[in-house]
């Protein structure tokens, strides 16, 4: 998508990703009709009375219901899902193998097959080693922290509602599928602003909205159940898009690579562990006002790697681009 697109990767890019958010959100809707259930059914269960109730005790049937539970057919929903991306990978494998239109170009630059020259952050940066390393620690912190932002406050949404505000759990699954949508329909909205107005000025808003976010949370989260739900849907709005804003951002300095990624996705992985393991001990043992400091604090940390990382990027200008 890069290579074809070049310097209008962005619009497209955060359609790619609309879709991997819109999937996540309708497989639960696909997989619900096919998880197991309980039935009650009328039963007869022998019982003992009480030596207070009678003078002697002895059996006696009293009528009862039991719960069985129905088997599961989530196989079904799994097969669905599957046969829905076999499908798309053939029409990729179609476009794949088709004959290239006449006049197409790429705008990437063709990248080594020697593994030690895939790998080395200077091809990234156009054979300049020291900018290359300097992305590469700034862009991978970057998704560190991201995939850290959406789960401190979404992964233990349910639990907050429930046990610091009172609400029902289906209150809260409410509250989540809102935020949710939200989220949804705020990456839909970058998929439009991303084609008129630069990748750093939208990632510094949305980041920035974090943050904003993050500091009203501590006042209001877990006072007032309006300030919950307007809160956890601004924080969807905000969040939804940065992945896919990352590399629309990065794309204008550097030359995304596989070798890239792959380490993004590490960094990513690695944040969402160490997070959800913070998170999980503090709200244990200290409260969910502790989750939410600390989400405050990712999200200052966030802050500061875009200063930094953009200061890098704009000092060593724009990269070349083959037209």
């Amino acid at each position: 998508m890069i290579a074809l697109w070049g310097k209008h990767t962005p619009s497209p890019m955060h359609s790619m990703h609309f879709g991997w958010k819109t999937g996540a959100f309708l497989a639960p809707m696909i997989a619900y009709p096919f998880l197991s259930g309980r039935i009650e059914v009328p039963a007869l269960v022998n019982s003992t009375m009480s030596p207070d109730a009678m003078n002697s005790t002895g059996p006696m049937l009293i009528n009862g219901t039991i719960s069985i539970l129905t088997e599961s057919e989530i196989i079904y929903p799994y097969l669905i899902t599957g046969g829905l991306g076999v499908l798309a990978s053939l029409v990729y494998l179609g476009f794949f193998l088709a004959p290239r239109p006449d006049g197409i170009k790429y705008t990437n630059t063709a990248k080594s097959r020697q593994l030690k020259k895939f790998l080395s952050p200077a091809s990234c940066a156009g054979g300049n080693l020291s900018f290359g390393v300097l992305m590469m620690i700034g862009l991978t912190s970057y998704y560190f922290f991201v995939d850290a932002l959406g789960n401190v406050f979404v992964t233990f949404h349910t639990a907050v509602a429930t046990e610091n505000l009172n609400m029902t759990e289906q209150e809260a699954a409410l509250v989540n599928s809102a935020s949710t949508g939200t989220g949804i329909g705020g990456h839909f909205l970058m998929i439009l602003l991303a084609k008129f107005i630069p990748m750093p000025v939208l990632i510094f808003a949305e980041i920035h909205g974090i943050l904003a976010v993050s500091i009203a949370a501590i006042f209001l989260v877990l006072n007032d159940v309006i300030g919950f739900w307007v809160l956890s849907c601004l924080f969807r709005l905000f969040s939804a898009s940065l992945w896919a804003g990352g590399m629309a951002w990065s794309e204008n300095y550097i030359n995304i690579t596989g070798a890239a990624i792959m380490l993004w996705d590490v960094g990513s992985g690695v944040g969402g562990v160490v997070f959800n393991y913070l998170s999980g001990y503090l709200l244990t043992n200290h409260g969910a006002s502790t989750i939410l400091w600390l989400d405050l604090s990712g999200a200052i940390m966030m802050c500061l790697i875009l200063y930094g990382t953009q200061i890098i990027m704009s000092r060593h200008g724009h990269k070349s681009r083959k037209d």
